[in-house]
């Protein structure tokens, strides 16, 4: 944007590059399965397009870091611990949390600290509070991202058939 500020007749200001901004939050999903397997959370940096959130796949330098994860058990064992997670950075718009198994039937929930409100307290505050999102029935834009991870469960009931000719 070249501008003449004091309208002297020369342009004060030039136009040297642009910076795309876009509004937009990260999102974790929950995850379930064996209590003695690793369980991965995914994690989703989304931008509003102006009609929903979508992820943002050129989004290559959110840094999530283990001191910015923090978990509760809500269910299950209650001798069962979840440790820091192994973080796989965002690329492309996704990345992980993935858990070791605490080898006890249990469900925990997961947070990542951006430090949005208090009712996820982390090691370390990301300090990303500009990626908070409407989360468990916010009006506002002002709370960290929070999945579950649930060590136990399975994806339900399969059923197998044998065709017969």
């Amino acid at each position: 944007l070249n501008l003449d500020a004091d309208q002297s007749g020369s342009n004060e200001r030039a136009k040297l590059a642009t910076t795309a901004v876009r509004f937009g939050l990260l999102q974790l999903t929950t995850a379930y399965g064996s209590e003695l397997l690793p369980l991965s959370v995914g994690m989703e940096a989304r931008f509003w397009n102006g009609l929903a959130f979508v992820l943002n796949a050129q989004d290559n330098c959110t840094a999530i870091q283990p001191a910015n994860v923090a978990s509760a058990r809500v269910a299950g064992d209650t001798s069962a611990t979840l440790g820091a997670p192994t973080v796989t950075q965002i690329a492309s718009g996704k990345g992980r949390l993935r858990f070791a198994s605490p080898g006890l039937r249990s469900t925990f929930r997961v947070c990542v600290d951006l430090g949005g409100d208090a009712n996820c307290a982390a090691t370390s505050s990301a300090a990303m509070s500009y990626m908070t999102g409407r989360w468990d029935g916010s009006a506002l834009f002002d709370r960290d991202p929070s999945a579950r991870a649930a060590f136990g469960l399975n994806r339900g009931a399969y059923l197998y058939y044998r065709e017969n000719y």
